[in-house]
């Protein structure tokens, strides 16, 4: 964040994606991502990309925040990472066996 205006400033730079995790980290609030402090350095970010005309991207864990970055006017957004998804299919699968274990003892 201390240095944002002067890696805007670098010539041929396509687009900053932000990675709200690793910010809130850099707060010392890991994995705290809507707090405060890092949802206004997010606002900070997408503004002064707007200002550099430099297109700003986020990360979102899911479908629905992807959605919302959208409407919050990011162009750019990633979606997921592997371990989410594999960690959501396994705990699918669990659910359905712990179901299936309760209605035939």
């Amino acid at each position: 964040m201390q240095n944002l205006a002067q890696i805007l400033a670098v010539p041929g730079i396509d687009a900053i994606v932000i990675g709200p995790y690793d910010l809130s980290g850099s707060f010392g609030k890991l994995g705290q991502v809507i707090d405060e402090e890092v949802q206004t350095a997010i606002e900070i970010i997408k503004n002064m990309c707007a200002v550099h005309k430099i297109p700003c991207g986020i990360f979102s864990l899911n479908g629905e925040a992807a959605l919302s970055s959208l409407e919050d006017g990011f162009g750019l957004i990633a979606v997921g990472v592997d371990i989410h998804y594999l960690w959501t299919a396994a705990k699918s699968i669990l659910n359905i066996v712990h179901a299936l274990n309760n209605q035939y003892h």
